[in-house]
């Protein structure tokens, strides 16, 4: 079972900070950082997973690769999942809302221009974060 594997990779690598509930349908909850983000809520959603950042944005973690078998997929979906949690607490994902909806990416993958637009506003885990105000 996807969320049994998955439960067994987050306390393997994350221990006490993340609160399990093997019972719910959202049964992985990292505390936010900073309120203005928001928790980690991580769901599961038949062979995938949704994982929430506060009310910025969420992300579909699935394998979709065609000839692994059940255990393989969840070892792959344990591994991303594992991967981005890592890179966000340590503030390697930049998180933004925008006027018509939000989503996250890695630092070095953000365009200059995105980082000033007046439509995002930008966060990482640590909080909000203001690039017009940051001199370079």
């Amino acid at each position: 079972m996807l969320k049994d594997t998955i439960i067994n990779a987050l306390t393997s690598r994350f221990g006490h900070e993340v609160m399990i509930a093997p019972t719910s349908k959202e049964f992985a909850v990292f505390t936010a950082k900073h309120p203005e983000v928001g928790d980690v809520v991580i769901d599961e959603d038949g062979d995938e997973l949704i994982v929430s950042v506060g009310n910025i944005t969420h992300g579909h973690f699935g394998s979709y690769e065609s000839g692994l078998s059940e255990v393989e997929h969840q070892a792959a979906i344990a591994y991303d999942l594992i991967a981005f949690l890592d890179d966000l607490f340590a503030d390697r994902v930049l998180l933004f809302t925008a006027t018509w909806g939000g989503g996250w990416t890695l630092i070095e993958d953000v365009e200059e221009r995105k980082l000033h637009s007046p439509r995002r506003r930008w966060f990482k885990w640590s909080g909000p974060i203001d690039f017009n105000a940051v001199s370079n």
